[in-house]
């Protein structure tokens, strides 16, 4: 099947408008980190991603659909940073704990 390109555009429009929100929310949420507290905010930023998400199947319009894109933007990138660094502790505690541990020079999974 073949695009026509003026829904090429919509697609880059929609993917530009949410980097954009994704960009601008990083630093503001890492700092209501500091505020809330980690578990707090996440939880908060992945409700608000679950119902952008879902909101996003009751669109109108593409205005409608250009002011999702952004604010889902929003809600994943405060999400992101602060799963990525969490995922970064955890592996770091599972070394830690030996429960992973180096088996023929490679790591593997005690079970």
């Amino acid at each position: 099947m073949v695009a026509r390109t003026a829904d090429a555009l919509v697609v880059w429009l929609c993917q530009g408008i949410f980097f954009i929100g994704y960009c601008i929310s990083m630093l503001p949420s890492n700092l209501f980190i500091l505020w809330l507290g980690a578990p707090n905010w996440l939880a908060i930023i992945i409700v608000a991603w679950g119902v952008i998400g879902a909101a996003t199947s009751a669109v109108k319009n593409h205005w409608e659909f250009y002011l999702l894109r952004f604010l889902l933007g929003l809600a994943e990138g405060g999400a992101s940073a602060r799963s990525a660094c969490w995922l970064s502790v955890a592996c770091t505690v599972l070394l830690k704990a030996g429960v992973v541990t180096p088996v023929g020079g490679h790591r593997v999974l005690r079970v």
